[in-house]
């Protein structure tokens, strides 16, 4: 419903989810005699298919709806109106609050604030919002591939996938080492800037000519593009060397002192 920064659409979504909103109600007494005036028959389950953080931006959304509707029920809030309109601050402070929220979330399960989290904050979507959201983004692959391994086996650990029985040796994946093709691509890179540099001072010493030099410079652009291109090659057929996988084996347990084969 609202995919990339289409956050126009949310207006869209709101007038589907009203009527439901309103039949849902909140749970409320009365003030002077304490009896239950009103309940809450249903909450809204709100999810993404591949992110948290448009789940958040929704959620936002619902978030400030029940707000204006507990403002309404005291009095506080005339019939339509909106709440950035009547209490800006109090706008502002739920904007602050809830991008807050949503940040500490995201860092539990991505490692990062989250993305989109500037709309959250001001209502409207900026270049820096999207050069955080960038920043955000090469952030969270490092630690997808280099540091997710270790957070997996604490979150098995904490929640009960992995369970750590007395009387049992914990067993764990052996990881390939990342050190052999990582020295092989570090050696590649300086040969061929070695190479690049005795192409160029050849080309000097034969010739200062503006040719020669054109001749130079594309002689090392193409040395480099085929070592980037050699590189890519070796890290799609090698990349699993470098990632950081879980190592908690929760298909194999055995008691200690056992034969580890």
């Amino acid at each position: 419903m609202c995919g990339a920064t289409n956050y126009a659409r949310l207006s869209v979504l709101w007038d589907e989810l009203a009527p439901d909103f309103e039949r849902y109600g909140a749970f409320t007494r009365d003030g002077a005699s304490g009896a239950v005036a009103g309940r809450q028959r249903g909450v809204f389950r709100t999810n993404c298919v591949d992110t948290l953080d448009r789940t958040n931006v929704v959620q936002g959304l619902l978030g400030r709806k029940a707000l204006e509707a507990t403002l309404r029920a005291l009095g506080l809030l005339a019939p339509g109106a909106a709440l950035a309109a009547a209490y800006p601050e109090a706008e502002r402070r739920f904007r602050v609050a809830w991008a807050d929220h949503g940040d500490e979330v995201s860092r539990q399960y991505a490692g990062t604030g989250a993305m989109k989290s500037a709309f959250t904050r001001t209502g409207k979507r900026d270049v820096w919002g999207l050069l955080d959201d960038g920043a955000k983004s090469l952030t969270r692959y490092y630690l997808n591939n280099f540091q997710d391994g270790a957070k997996q086996d604490a979150i098995d650990l904490v929640t009960g996938a992995f369970v750590v029985k007395t009387g049992r040796e914990v067993q764990f994946r052996s990881q390939p080492s990342p050190a052999l093709p990582l020295l092989a691509v570090l050696v590649a890179i300086v040969v061929a800037f070695q190479n690049a540099g005795r192409i160029l001072a050849g080309q000097d010493q034969a010739s200062s000519g503006a040719l020669a030099l054109l001749g130079a410079f594309v002689q090392r652009v193409v040395l480099l593009l085929i070592l980037a291109l050699g590189v890519v090659i070796f890290l799609f057929k090698n990349g699993r060397r470098f990632v950081d996988q879980p190592q908690l084996r929760k298909d194999a347990a055995r008691p200690w002192g056992s034969d580890s084969s």
